[in-house]
């Protein structure tokens, strides 16, 4: 394991261009290497040296010459078993030579130093202010009497791909090594990253069949022959392209599950947490409030108060907290956050909705992570303590366990998961290089998240249950959170994404896709349209004839893809969810609408206490689909008996059982057995 602390002047364009390409080398083996920025001053880098999680420290800068990953193997392949505390690498010049030069890098074919991690510190903390560091360094290493051994750079001809392999061949062996340590007394964790590498394993697989299958589909569904009506064949042809790209993004996700991991230790810098509030009541603040407060690890908190509500300021001085508020609600949540980013100065700041309990142990899980210099913040997952309270909380608990679940996991297979709004660390400096919070945005976080990633920022999922919040209980508030989600995320898929041209392609796809689940009204309403004008009015899409080669193109895509998804979550079908996002049409294309044609929707914070009372005009859509179809599929079968009515009847019955889980959420049913809000205890 290697720890390469960068020194020297970085604010040059060519300096930020080598540190980035090398930690593009050193990316695939991220959890043996990382990259420490400190710059000339001595503090920062004996910050550094104490920081550093690997015995090895390589020092360099950037300014004097560019560094690869194969030649950090020749490097660390070349020192010996013992007998040395500091190392040199030459280009044949002697060490008087090296010391009288104006630097270490005098020439391109200059060297680096490389310390044992507690030599390094030792002698930086005895390091005066200089312009050449690390000359400075080895002439206080050999003035402390360290064993120095000089390393020859004649071995650099190396082949790039092969040094690399052996890089990273040598440090996942020893992060193995490391990890089964560290893990062999937490049995549970090491079952939990048994289970996913067997469900990795699985999931591609199953991918690789799935495309072959989706092949066979294309195949037939892009032969126009096959159409009995033109237009209606390419409503059917667009809702399918919808779809296949829905599918090819989630496959594209699983792909790269990520095993659960912890990361020991801590990072230097001070901590702040914000607890964002508007309008929820304090039985609901408080919770998390004494939650926050409780967090193991020093921290500073402040409750952002948009609200400017007294009771609020009591609350907080009750629990020593800082109660922080401003003249006006400009920006929302974002300029909430952001205003409060002004008044404070912590290195990293975590961010926690009103309803969202941390666990003592958040800050010690998430933090550890940012000691790769390149992180730019850690997500949790959110979870639902109220998620047995109402149907609709149920599918709410579901759609996040979906998200929070494979998607993210994949996600953080990339070094890329979406920032989800609450329960999150972030590094300061990676926000302050983006001006702040997007304020021009109703989902803030991942708006704010896009520009990280494609300033070169990383981010790193915690999958484990380390706060609790509150689901929407009721189908108002369900819908709320709904709309604002998706007006957000089309929104970025329409006029974000495009204007960013340095965002990895990887995960380019991973923020179309992400945004492209609420693309999913088109298809909807394009499925529930196709049946009943075949059975109103005998109009149909797919020739009589073709209807068996079709079944026999179709089956083996749709099956695969079901399969995939049900393995990718553990065997479990989330039905509930699926019913959820078919029923969400209306809200989908009205949030579309709005994207395309620049219309803002109005922020509103979901409601965090259900009202109890039903809510079928809010589904006055679903209920008019679900009467056409009825009514359709009576007169069908009043018409005749034959195999494309029975089909299309079929498919009528289908969009009704999904379009049911808003229906029965809409009934505003809460059960008895949920848990009282005020009885949530701090996890």
């Amino acid at each position: 394991m290697v720890s390469v602390i960068v020194v020297g002047d970085e604010r040059s364009q060519s300096a930020r261009d080598r540190v980035a390409l090398l930690a593009s080398d050193l990316r695939p083996i991220e959890k043996g290497t990382e990259l420490l920025i400190a710059g000339r001053d001595p503090a920062a880098l004996i910050s550094a040296a104490r920081s550093a999680a690997a015995p090895l420290v390589v020092i360099w800068e950037p300014n004097a010459r560019p560094l690869r990953a194969e030649q950090l193997d020749v490097v660390c392949r070349g020192l010996p078993n013992d007998g040395w505390e500091v190392a040199s690498v030459t280009a044949g010049r002697t060490q008087h030579e090296l010391l009288a030069s104006s630097g270490l890098f005098g020439n391109p074919n200059g060297g680096l130093l490389i310390f044992r991690q507690e030599v390094a510190v030792d002698v930086f903390s005895r390091l005066p202010t200089t312009a050449s560091p690390l000359v400075a360094a080895l002439m206080v290493a050999r003035g402390r009497g360290y064993r120095h051994t000089p390393l020859s750079v004649a071995a650099l001809a190396v082949g790039p791909r092969q040094a690399a392999r052996q890089l990273r061949s040598r440090i996942e062996a020893a992060c193995l090594r490391s990890e089964l340590n560290e893990l062999a007394e937490d049995p549970e964790m090491r079952a939990w990253r048994k289970e996913t590498r067997r469900r990795r394993r699985t999931l591609r697989w199953l991918i690789v069949l799935g495309v072959c299958a989706l092949g066979w589909w294309l195949d037939w569904l892009l032969t126009v022959s096959h159409a009995a009506s033109v237009p209606l064949y390419l409503l059917l042809v667009l809702a399918q392209a919808v779809n296949i790209f829905q599918v090819l993004g989630y496959w594209h996700a699983v792909w790269r599950l990520r095993e659960a991991s912890r990361r020991p230790g801590d990072v230097e810098g001070e901590v702040d947490v914000f607890i964002t509030t508007y309008d929820e009541p304090i039985e609901v603040v408080e919770p998390t409030l004494a939650a926050a407060v409780a967090m193991r690890r020093p921290h500073r908190t402040y409750l952002l108060d948009d609200g400017r509500r007294s009771q609020m300021a009591q609350l907080a001085a009750r629990y020593g907290v800082t109660w922080l508020t401003r003249p006006d609600n400009r920006g929302h949540k974002a300029g909430n956050l952001n205003e409060a980013l002004k008044r404070t100065k912590g290195d990293f700041f975590a961010v926690f909705d009103a309803d969202h309990v941390p666990a003592p142990e958040f800050l010690e899980r998430l933090l550890p992570w940012f000691r790769d210099t390149d992180m730019g913040w850690v997500q949790a997952p959110q979870y639902y303590a109220n998620r047995d309270a109402s149907y609709t909380a149920e599918g709410a608990m579901d759609q996040q366990a979906i998200f929070f679940g494979p998607v993210c996991e994949g996600m953080d297979g990339r070094d890329g998961v979406i920032c989800c709004g609450t329960n999150f660390v972030m590094r300061r400096a990676a926000l302050d290089e983006v001006g702040g919070f997007a304020e021009d945005s109703v989902t803030e976080d991942a708006a704010t998240g896009l520009e990280l990633h494609a300033r070169g920022w990383r981010s790193r999922y915690v999958n484990e249950a380390l706060a609790e919040g509150l689901a929407p209980e009721d189908l108002d508030a369900f819908l709320k959170q709904q709309r604002r989600w998706a007006q957000g995320n089309l929104e970025m898929l329409v006029r974000r994404l495009g204007r960013l041209p340095h965002l990895p392609p990887s995960l380019r796809l991973q923020y179309a896709w992400a945004a492209s689940n609420y693309l999913s009204g088109i298809s909807t309403i394009v499925y529930i349209t196709l049946p009943c004008l075949y059975l109103l009015f005998g109009l149909q899409t797919v020739k009589t004839a073709t209807s068996d080669d079709f079944i026999a193109h179709f089956a083996p895509f749709i099956t695969l893809t079901v399969l995939i998804f049900v393995r990718s979550l553990d065997g479990r079908l989330q039905l509930r969810a699926v019913q959820f996002s078919y029923g969400l049409f209306p809200v989908h294309l009205q949030a579309l609408t709005a994207a395309v044609f620049g219309r803002r929707i109005a922020f509103a914070v979901t409601p965090k206490l259900a009202r109890g009372t039903s809510a079928y005009h809010l589904i006055q859509p679903q209920l008019a689909a679900i009467a056409v179809s009825v009514i359709s599929i009576a007169w069908g079968l009043h018409r005749g008996m034959d195999a494309s009515t029975v089909t299309n009847a079929c498919w009528a019955l289908f969009n009704i059982s999904m379009l049911a889980g808003v229906v029965r959420a809409a009934a505003g049913r809460r059960r008895p057995a949920s848990i009282p809000v005020s009885a949530r205890g701090t996890t």
